[in-house]
């Protein structure tokens, strides 16, 4: 009977598409599942700001202890300070705009990252582990929590692994290079952070295509359209600075300047020591996912009872990389806390589906230990996020669950 079924169901469809479209299916089920989650998210740290700008597009927080170019100057603001914001680039709030429910883009950039993940295992591996990857990542815990969030991260992450997806496609093809440069362009323009997996995706092309990548027309079509998309952030920050002597609050506190109008640098958190970031790692890991520790005992594992030890292709080189850069950057840079530490997750998620592939297990035994690593996953996602359980992030404070709107005629904050 199934082998039939299998036979009508090929006969209009290859099994690329419907791959696909099991994957399509389990992003929009992962919207509705944000929808129905969303009512029941309290409201974390400086949230209230970034839903109340993308409303507006005017870039005040209301406060004197850190005030904007719109409390600066009043009614005579100078035209360029519409180009970006005092502490965030630009394009999550433009793009916010447009949305009645302020975390209708977050939702959606997680249901995006969904559909991107498979395309990134499918060009490392093969079809059924992309399924895989596609389905591990749609149930941790990480991304689908600040997916409940105005938080910039949902969107930075799924113009990382674009950016990620179209490098590791001009490594085959040189005219992917173009739409490298343009996606690159959109992830510094939504947050500065972006430069460590900008980073490891240049290394990487410049590793596996070498000095003759430099020669490709279609590079420097990328380097012209990323310039291009950054622009108005450039513009913004050059004018700010001849105005008031400093750049943008992120830029101006990386380069140590003076900022005498920003007594209070509200939303930003304690980095701590080198040491307590170091440690602090492991305890951010381990609120966005179960699949970093199993990882790891699997590659413990398979170091312990396999002599072979595959070599790494050239394609890997990039998830490495991209690993070893977001944490690298967020341990000596930004900190170890959870919102950043997710960024590492899909690379530790393609580490896990690397060790399977290359197990020494049989068949049958990969699929088990492939499933019980999904189970712990979404055994942890479902303690955390079902309705009425109270989690916390160290360091971010938790107002009640709120329904948020906005519109016209409409509150800001409307309680459930």
């Amino acid at each position: 009977m199934w082998s039939t079924l299998k036979q009508h169901i090929f006969r209009y469809a290859s099994p690329e598409m419907i791959s696909f479209l099991v994957v399509f299916a389990i992003a929009a089920a992962s919207i509705v599942v944000g929808a129905k989650l969303l009512p029941w998210q309290p409201i974390l740290g400086d949230e209230w700001a970034y839903a109340e700008r993308s409303y507006t597009l005017v870039d005040t927080l209301h406060t004197p202890f850190q005030t904007t170019p719109f409390d600066w100057w009043g009614e005579a603001v100078p035209w360029w300070t519409r180009l970006s914001f005092h502490d965030h680039p630009p394009l999550q709030f433009w793009l916010r705009h447009f949305f009645a429910v302020p975390q209708t883009l977050d939702i959606l950039a997680f249901a995006a990252s969904i559909l991107l993940m498979y395309g990134l295992t499918w060009q490392l591996l093969s079809r059924r582990w992309a399924m895989y990857a596609a389905l591990l990542f749609s149930v941790s815990v990480g991304p689908r929590m600040f997916s409940l969030h105005v938080m910039i991260e949902s969107l930075l992450l799924a113009l990382t692994l674009a950016s990620a997806l179209t490098a590791l496609l001009a490594y085959n093809d040189r005219r992917y290079l173009a739409l490298w440069g343009f996606i690159a362009g959109l992830g510094m323009i939504t947050k500065y952070t972006f430069a460590a997996p900008l980073l490891a995706e240049a290394m990487f092309l410049i590793f596996v295509c070498g000095k003759k990548v430099f020669k490709e027309k279609y590079l420097w079509y990328g380097v012209v359209l990323f310039f291009v998309t950054i622009s108005p952030v450039a513009i913004y920050n050059l004018m700010l600075f001849f105005s008031v002597g400093h750049f943008d609050m992120q830029i101006a506190f990386a380069l140590g300047q003076d900022t005498p109008e920003w007594t209070a640098q509200l939303g930003k958190l304690s980095r701590g020591g080198l040491i307590e970031r170091v440690l602090g790692v492991g305890v951010a890991l381990q609120m966005v996912s179960m699949v970093t520790w199993l990882m790891s005992m699997l590659l413990v594992l398979r170091m312990a009872v396999c002599e072979h030890r595959p070599c790494l292709a050239k394609p890997w080189l990039l998830p490495l990389l991209m690993g070893v850069s977001i944490l690298g950057f967020n341990v000596f840079a930004v900190g170890s806390d959870p919102r950043f530490m997710m960024h590492a997750l899909p690379w530790f998620i393609l580490g896990i589906i690397w060790l399977l592939s290359h197990s020494v297990l049989p068949g049958r035994a990969i699929y088990l230990v492939a499933g019980l690593v999904f189970l712990a996953e979404l055994t942890l996602t479902t303690g955390t996020l079902m309705p009425g359980r109270d989690y916390r992030v160290p360091g971010i404070t938790v107002s009640p669950p709120v329904w948020y709107a906005h519109g016209e005629g409409r509150a800001w904050w409307v309680p459930r």
